[in-house]
């Protein structure tokens, strides 16, 4: 009787000791879990924390290319004063700036470029998600007075995509002349074109 009931005994024993175990390693699984989801959010947070949310699109301008102009050696664009080219515009986010997806986004354009008409329409802008592209609508307007306003379109089914990225960019294209005012084109502070200007041939 004495051995079966201390053998019963040592068995329960075992028992006991395994499920603790069990929970252990559970419990230590749960941790490690918790502790690397921690780690991945935390550059988002940082990010968060860190950058500036601007709606002011001239904090964003990469690049500025006059297309329908040339370019001599020494890289000034070649341009007919009074004469519409098509420019583009490229904005991107950084690490210190975040566009501001939730307001109106502005521009202005520089001193010594002329819009002759008002120009609206929508724009397509791509955003690479966890490996996936998806595609975010937008409007814009830009007025005779030089002022761009774009809309991210908050309805759009894949927008929530937008908000989660931390690096868009886009391109926004519209058509524009020069006045001979300016032969240097400020389109922003780390932005600059060198213009100088043809005359057109009279016949």
């Amino acid at each position: 009787m004495n051995s079966t009931s201390s053998k019963n005994s040592r068995i329960e024993r075992a028992v006991h000791g395994s499920s603790r175990h069990r929970s252990l390693v559970l419990l230590l699984s749960v941790v490690v879990v918790l502790i690397t989801a921690y780690f991945l959010i935390l550059p988002a947070l940082t990010l968060e924390n860190e950058s500036i949310v601007s709606s002011d699109l001239s904090d964003f301008l990469s690049n500025a290319v006059i297309t329908g102009a040339t370019q001599n050696g020494e890289g000034q664009y070649e341009v007919e004063a009074g004469r519409e080219y098509n420019i583009i515009l490229s904005f991107s986010e950084s690490s210190a700036h975040q566009f501001d997806n939730h307001a109106t986004l502005t521009y202005q354009m520089p001193a010594g470029l002329t819009i002759l008409s008002r120009q609206t329409g929508e724009l397509n802008i791509n955003i690479v998600y966890k490996g996936r592209t998806y595609q975010v609508g937008a409007t814009y307007d830009l007025g005779t007075d030089g002022k761009l306003e774009i809309k991210f379109d908050e309805n759009d089914p894949d927008f929530h995509h937008l908000e989660n990225t931390t690096n868009v960019s886009f391109r926004f294209s519209y058509d524009g002349s020069f006045d001979r005012s300016k032969n240097k084109i400020h389109f922003s502070e780390d932005i600059e074109l060198d213009i100088v200007y043809d005359y057109p041939v009279l016949v």
